[in-house]
């Protein structure tokens, strides 16, 4: 398969996925992307390290970007919000400083931040899918 086709079949896949699972997919790419800026960090490659920043920074965006600031039930709005441009803010200084310690903070976030959206993605999988014998 061609790497266009795989890019294509992936993008409909994760088009195809529920609102919920498309978050934990977000946050996945997104620890992963940190995780291997830090190991560029690490091993002095630049290019490397910034072009995994520059992934993350895509994909804090659109998380922000998908938040519903109109729906005014929504309480995790503005905390999500605020989270989601401190991570913005954080990623620029990190790429600028080459800074570690910061990246770290940022992946530990990230890693809890997935954990409590794929508890949640469970917890509506669970409630939406058929009952037994049904």
């Amino acid at each position: 398969m061609s790497r266009s086709a795989r890019t294509a079949y992936q993008h409909m896949d994760v088009f195809a996925m529920s609102p919920a699972r498309r978050v934990v997919f977000l946050y996945t790419q997104l620890v992963a992307n940190l995780r291997q800026a830090r190991a560029f960090l690490e091993e002095g490659k630049i290019e490397e390290r910034q072009s995994r920043l520059f992934k993350a920074l895509d994909i804090v965006e659109i998380l922000l970007s998908a938040l519903d600031t109109e729906e005014p039930r929504s309480e995790l709005t503005p905390s999500l919000s605020a989270i989601y441009v401190y991570f913005l803010r954080e990623l620029v200084e990190v790429d600028i400083r080459n800074d570690g310690a910061s990246l770290d903070r940022l992946i530990r976030m990230a890693e809890s931040l997935l954990e409590a959206w794929t508890g949640a993605a469970n917890d509506v999988g669970a409630t939406m899918a058929p009952a037994a014998g049904a």
